[in-house]
């Protein structure tokens, strides 16, 4: 992730991005992986304004760490 976002602040010629959001990550994929934790390092470094996430509201909601949850939605 941390690489990604380096090569897509090159890429879109800016020091940072609004959003950096997690989609579709699972509660362990996000607690194995570290996936929080690198998203926090992104937002201390000042590279992202704010961090995100897409799916299981209840458990990300407990954790207090995403300024934006977007609701699952299928028309």
């Amino acid at each position: 992730m941390l690489r990604n976002l380096e090569e897509s602040l090159k890429y879109l010629k800016t020091d940072y991005v609004d959003v950096m959001q997690l989609q579709g990550a699972s509660v362990e994929d996000c607690e194995w992986g570290e996936m929080v934790e690198a998203l926090q390092l992104m937002w201390d470094q000042g590279k992202v304004e704010w961090i995100g996430h897409s799916t299981n509201l209840p458990t990300f909601l407990d954790w207090n760490k995403f300024d934006v949850l977007q609701l699952p939605y299928s028309a």
